[in-house]
């Protein structure tokens, strides 16, 4: 496979450095965007090219995308922080990014969005990133559409920790909810394929699922992962609500979990993936030490 020169946004966050670092390990050449290069020696360590550029406002982003064969584009609404999200910022950025692709006429983007962002979730989580979407295909961009599932990151992420050692896992939806899952190293290898894939992959609208688990089932594999007995508890707050949708009755558990399956089982073969179990996840995970650990 050739080397390719490859545009990463978000590349100093979780999903953006996956992709960097996938694309880095298969031998191209990675201009890692960022607002504060000082976030990326690490990247700049692997062999990145560390360039500033801002989704927000444009800024860096036509010199950046010169002579670039491929551009990540990652959006967030979190960019002032988790307690503040900020939904019109994230369609900004989309709206920046790709429009400054097409105007670059790079001949291919990735846009990393979400598999809820269907367009009807009622969910403002979601909804930014459907208008985005939206915009992707009125631009008649050369293509690729990336829908990852929940992070399993997210569940063993520090922040998450004290209610974890608390004993209890809390999410805004019936304990029998099965969750679709990714592991966000996961989304690095499946955006790498998508690139090396080239125009076969224009088009392609990819759900991410590594696995599913029922929020009880989680609950018990965290328990084990941390070392003590986790129940579930649904969260009642208006907010979440408001932010992570409404979440439907199911009404044939073993008949979604098997649709599941067969799903993941196709991702893996169309692209040539091996995606990551929750069971797998959380046994390569360490946990996270505390002052009380140390």
């Amino acid at each position: 496979m050739a080397r390719r020169v490859f545009l990463v946004s978000g590349a100093t966050g979780k999903q953006g450095g996956a992709v960097a670092r996938s694309l880095l390990k298969r031998g191209h050449a990675v201009r890692a965007l960022t607002r504060d290069a000082a976030k990326a020696s690490n990247l700049r360590t692997l062999g990145a090219d560390v360039v500033e550029g801002d989704l927000r406002t444009g800024k860096g982003l036509p010199e950046a995308l010169k002579g670039a064969e491929g551009f990540f584009v990652l959006t967030t609404p979190y960019d002032k922080g988790y307690d503040a999200p900020d939904f019109e910022s994230e369609k900004r950025q989309g709206r920046t990014a790709l429009r400054a692709a097409k105007t670059a006429g790079t001949p291919h983007v990735i846009l990393s969005s979400a598999t809820a962002a269907t367009g009807d979730s009622g969910a403002s989580l979601f909804e930014s990133k459907a208008a985005n979407e939206r915009l992707l295909v009125e631009l008649a961009l050369p293509a690729t559409l990336l829908r990852p599932a929940t992070f399993m990151d997210n569940f063993t992420s520090a922040w998450g920790l004290e209610s974890l050692r608390a004993g209890v896992l809390s999410f805004p939806a019936p304990p029998e909810t099965r969750m679709e899952l990714v592991a966000v190293g996961d989304i690095g290898e499946a955006a790498a394929a998508a690139f090396e894939q080239g125009p076969r992959s224009f088009g392609a609208t990819i759900d991410l699922t590594g696995d599913s688990q029922t929020l009880q089932e989680m609950a018990r594999m965290l328990g084990s992962w941390i070392g003590r007995s986790v129940r579930f508890e649904p969260e009642v707050d208006p907010e979440s609500t408001e932010r992570f949708g409404v979440f439907p009755a199911v009404s044939d558990p073993e008949a979604e979990r098997r649709e599941i399956e067969r799903s993941i089982e196709s991702l893996e073969k169309r692209w040539g993936l091996h995606m990551t179990r929750f069971s797998t996840f959380l046994a390569s995970t360490p946990v996270p030490r505390t002052g009380a650990d140390a």
